[in-house]
């Protein structure tokens, strides 16, 4: 799922970017945390640019939802329900 797309669909300020998110400690232990043992750029990657997004795992996403509002992390949650 793309970060950026939640991002956008929620209608937040730049501030909430999800690299804004992704440099806070929190993020990068629960990145860390998922990833355990494997290559982290199988559950998360950043592509900058024009075209660019932010790509991350199901859980990573979910908690990036959080973050964002309990609306859009309910909605999330929804789909892997």
């Amino acid at each position: 799922m793309y970060s950026s797309d939640l991002w956008k669909m929620e209608g937040s300020e730049s501030r909430n970017r999800p690299k804004a998110w992704l440099e806070t400690q929190q993020a990068q232990d629960f990145v860390a945390e998922v990833s355990k043992g494997q290559n982290p750029a199988l559950f998360l990657n950043v592509t900058l640019g024009r075209n660019g997004g932010t790509f991350a795992h199901w859980q990573i996403a979910l908690a990036y939802a959080k973050t964002l509002s309990a609306k859009l992390h309910r909605r999330v949650n929804a789909v892997w329900s």
